[in-house]
C-alpha cells in the first residue's frame, strides 16, 4: 500500500513538472488558455494614414478578436491635419514636420 501511494505522488510530481515546463517554454499558451476559458477578447488596433491633396487624416480602429475567430469593429477615431503629403513627395524627410498631434491618446477619449 505504501508503494502505491509513493508511485502516485511521484507521478503527480512528474506531471506537474511537465506542465510547468510546457508553460515556461510557450508563454503564449497561457494567454490562449485564458482566452478560451474566459472568452476574453483581445484588443487589436489598426492605424491608417490617409494622405490626400487637401490634408492628411489618421484613422485609428479598435477591433475585438474572439477565440472562435470572430472579429468585430468596436470603435474608430479620426484626426485630421491641413498638411498634405503630396507636396512633400520631393522631400520625404519633411513628413516628420507634419502637425499631427504628438500625444499619448487614450482609447477612452476616442469613444464618441
Amino acid at each position: 500500500m505504501k508503494g502505491k501511494y509513493r508511485m502516485k505522488c511521484i507521478f503527480c510530481i512528474v506531471i506537474s513538472l511537465f506542465i510547468l515546463l510546457v508553460l515556461q517554454l510557450n508563454p503564449g499558451f497561457i494567454l490562449s488558455i485564458q482566452i478560451f476559458m474566459f472568452q476574453k477578447p483581445l484588443e487589436k488596433y489598426v492605424i491608417v494614414f490617409d494622405g490626400g491633396s487637401t490634408g492628411t487624416r489618421m484613422h485609428v480602429y479598435m477591433f475585438l478578436s474572439y477565440s472562435n475567430g470572430r472579429i468585430t469593429l468596436e470603435d474608430e477615431y479620426v484626426e485630421k491635419t491641413k498638411e498634405y503629403l503630396t507636396k512633400l513627395a520631393s522631400e520625404p524627410k519633411k513628413v516628420r514636420t507634419l502637425n499631427i498631434p504628438n500625444q499619448t491618446l487614450q482609447w477612452s477619449t476616442f469613444n464618441g
